[in-house]
């Protein structure tokens, strides 16, 4: 079953920071149920805001939309392939082993690019933690500062130059794509909801992901529920 703690931690670990390139959907202010590309994440002294790209009119959907700025705290991150509040096939922990199988290993003499900052530089080394290591530029005049930048690979856009010319930029590892679990067979809400199964004195009680009550069960309810939840989550 489920361990609530490493489940939450997984989960904020997939969706808590917001980076370039990430799909969002707006809860908040008045382009609330829109959902949109975050451009660009900055901190305006106050609170995190994003640049969001999105395409609230026909006109601003024929030009590719328009970058608008939110504030972090409105903004819910979808996950490629699941919608908010969706949970993922076997859970978060088993979507944050398989997203961090996919973070290819950088190489020394790569340019790279911080999605987050747009910080550029020059890969050096990476450490045992796979955090990559690279000496920052210094935009105008292309000089390497000396100021290292630490970032994880997915954290990353590698970039190719040719005769001084940006021919491309490539994402070192994409956010995997989860598939969303579906209800429990034909069950009511809220016991569709079940993630979990627990002992608590002569009955056992249904839990959702994170270990929020949902019900208490009878044995016979509880071992058929658990049967359900092995074969459509994998748990």
């Amino acid at each position: 079953m489920i361990d609530r703690e490493d489940e939450k931690k997984a989960r904020e670990t997939l969706l808590g920071d917001l980076k370039s390139g990430d799909c969002v959907k707006i809860s908040g202010g008045k382009y609330r149920g829109l959902y949109g590309v975050v451009s660009s994440v900055t901190d305006d002294g106050e609170f995190d805001v994003a640049s969001v790209k999105i395409k609230d009119t026909e006109e601003w959907a024929e030009r590719g939309g328009r970058n608008v700025v939110i504030s972090t705290q409105d903004l819910v991150k979808k996950w490629p392939g699941l919608n908010p509040g969706d949970t993922p096939v076997g859970g978060w922990g088993k979507l944050l082993v398989r997203q961090e199988g996919r973070h290819p290993q950088p190489s020394v003499g790569q340019i790279v690019q911080s999605k987050n900052n747009g910080a550029l530089g020059r890969v050096t080394h990476t450490n045992e933690k796979g955090s990559v290591g690279y000496l920052l530029n210094d935009p105008p005049t292309d000089r390497i500062t000396g100021n290292m930048g630490w970032s994880a690979p997915h954290e990353l856009m590698v970039l190719t130059y040719i005769d001084g010319n940006l021919v491309r930029r490539l994402d070192y590892a994409r956010d995997v794509k989860a598939e969303p679990a579906t209800p429990i067979l034909d069950l009511p809400d809220p016991y569709c909801r079940t993630r979990r199964i627990t002992k608590v004195g002569d009955f056992w009680e249904a839990q959702d992901e994170v270990g929020n009550p949902i019900g208490m069960l009878r044995d016979a309810e509880a071992y058929n529920l658990s049967a359900q939840l092995f074969w459509e989550f994998g748990l």
